[in-house]
């Protein structure tokens, strides 16, 4: 049984230095590694549609609190449409708890946000650059009409789905809405080149929106920070790599090596 071991060592070698590999590339080679996309913009806005168009299939992490509040609207725990201030809470945590996670590996993020506050914005970006990100921000924007119509049919949807939807007050829809308008200048000079804005209204062709967002995409990290820490880790995990490789080869060599019994007799 050890020779045939030993046989099937050797014949899967080559797999298991390419699952080994495949580790490596998908942590500190991941293709988007470094990257962050801040999508934000008023609700109802459709930042979810343009994201898809823009970057879905990139493998980009969702870093999404509504991703949380709306499964507790699908498990029917939202009474009467309004999430409690618990819930909202503790959704927070889940999403800061996913966000440390993603970065701890350097990956890839899709962020999304309203832009109505500047500063919760751009701290946790600037954050992100500090460790070497690359960042851009994308704001989707429509009417007040607009916006306030797609909330409502949101909401009217969820309710016939789950027997509820989730209700935002009319004032705070508007006062968020207009926040958001005012932040504009603001967002444009902070960030230059790097804020894309898209008016959603009707049927949108986004096309060269796309060529921008994938340039971004697809440049390498150039930050000191991003280079630093993706060489320092490609060692670190190519030599657990040659570690493992270098153990499964010695076991295979003693199972070699050790006399084998067939039928009571040595051979």
């Amino acid at each position: 049984m050890r020779i045939r071991e030993l046989i099937e060592f050797k014949e899967q070698a080559p797999a298991y230095t390419t699952q080994a590999q495949s580790v490596v590339d998908e942590g500190v080679n991941d293709p988007h590694i470094f990257k962050a996309i801040a999508m934000i913009g008023p609700m109802g806005a459709g930042k979810s549609t343009v994201a898809q168009q823009l970057v879905g299939g990139s493998g980009l992490r969702s870093l999404n609190l509504d991703n949380f509040n709306e499964l507790l609207i699908k498990q029917g725990k939202v009474a009467g449409g309004n999430l409690t201030p618990d819930q909202l809470e503790k959704n927070w945590e889940l999403t800061q708890k996913q966000k440390g996670n993603w970065v701890s590996e350097r990956l890839g993020l899709l962020i999304d946000g309203s832009g109505r506050n500047i500063e919760g914005l751009v701290k946790p970006i600037t954050e992100l650059e500090n460790l070497g990100y690359d960042t851009m921000v994308i704001l989707v924007n429509v009417s007040l009409e607009t916006s306030l119509q797609r909330q409502q049919s949101r909401a009217a949807k969820q309710a016939a789905q789950f027997g509820q939807g989730r209700n935002v007050p009319l004032d705070l829809a508007k006062s968020s809405y207009q926040q958001i308008q005012q932040n504009i200048p603001k967002l444009q000079q902070l960030y230059g080149n790097r804020l894309l804005i898209i008016n959603n209204e009707g049927a949108v062709d986004l096309s060269q929106e796309k060529k921008v967002v994938d340039r971004f995409m697809n440049a390498p990290p150039s930050k000191p920070a991003a280079i630093e820490w993706i060489k320092s880790h490609s060692q670190y995990q190519g030599q657990q790599v040659g570690k493992q490789l270098a153990q499964q080869q010695r076991q295979a060599a003693s199972a070699a090596r050790a006399p084998q019994y067939q039928q009571g007799v040595l051979r």
